[in-house]
């Protein structure tokens, strides 16, 4: 029976890393060929599991090319990444600088003095810490190795499983971790919040979607109505904001959403019913 040609996605990969070998002068380049669509697994299986040289790079550049490509694209949609922020090392302090408007004097042509007074910038600064950072391991063993090489499907859904385990963790963990910042945010008091009528009929349903549309208008415009910067200790004159509509994010909760026509909910924020 006839092999089936190997995808060719993962040829390219594969001769990826012999190219870095050639690059880095290793042994790896050696005893592998470069394979195009129509080779046989055996080339490459004989040469990694016969070598330990040559398997040890193969696993290393596997987790740390392949592997770490594929899931970086997929983490990356995480639908809560927007809150995120910035990716900055373990135990990076940072801080954030923001300057209210200028407040406005009445204008006077004679009054030169008051032109040589020194206004003060209300400047608010906010300092962010990571406290926490995570690995997640991943242990390719020879046995595994050996039932992977059975055929290039084989080997290419077994890449596919070691980056969706990665992916899957990480996702579930910062998807989890993001609800928890505005969870604890919501119950320590440090964010601004308007009670309503939960939306469990129709009628309510509706003028829930009407409060969110008021919401989503009001946060555009200039005001300090939103901002939090007291309740957490900030000092001095109320922050004065706004928020550009493509930065507004709506959460909300399934039993909610379960209530909530969809349609309404896009006409309230002017998005498209399927985003």
């Amino acid at each position: 029976m006839k092999m089936a040609n190997a995808p060719q996605g993962l040829i390219t990969s594969l001769n990826a890393i012999r190219e870095m070998s050639v690059q880095n002068g290793t042994a790896y380049h050696q005893y592998i060929p470069v394979l195009t669509s129509t080779s046989d697994i055996s080339v490459l299986q004989s040469a990694v599991l016969n070598t330990p040289v040559v398997m040890n790079e193969f696993v290393s550049q596997l987790v740390n090319r392949i592997i770490y490509t594929q899931f970086e694209n997929k983490y990356y949609n995480n639908p809560l990444r927007i809150l995120e922020g910035d990716s900055i090392p373990l135990g990076y302090a940072g801080q954030e600088i923001y300057v209210n408007p200028a407040k406005a004097r009445k204008f006077n042509i004679d009054d030169f003095a008051g032109l040589l007074v020194k206004y003060e910038a209300d400047v608010k600064v906010q300092y962010t810490q990571v406290n926490s950072d995570l690995q997640y391991p991943v242990t390719i063993t020879r046995s595994k190795l050996k039932q992977a090489f059975v055929s290039w499907d084989a080997l290419e859904r077994f890449i596919s499983e070691i980056s969706q385990s990665l992916y899957n963790g990480a996702y579930i963990n910062d998807y989890n971790f993001t609800k928890g910042l505005v969870t604890s945010a919501y119950t320590a008091n440090q964010v601004k919040t308007q009670v309503v009528t939960a939306p469990n009929t129709k009628a309510l349903a509706e003028e829930f979607s009407v409060i969110a549309r008021t919401l989503f208008l009001n946060m555009q415009t200039p005001t300090n109505d939103y901002n939090a910067w007291e309740q957490v200790g900030g000092y001095g004159r109320p922050v004065m904001t706004w928020t550009e509509p493509q930065d507004i994010v709506f959460l909300i909760r399934n039993d909610i959403i379960a209530y909530v026509d969809v349609m309404s909910l896009a006409n309230a924020f002017n998005i498209d019913r399927a985003s």
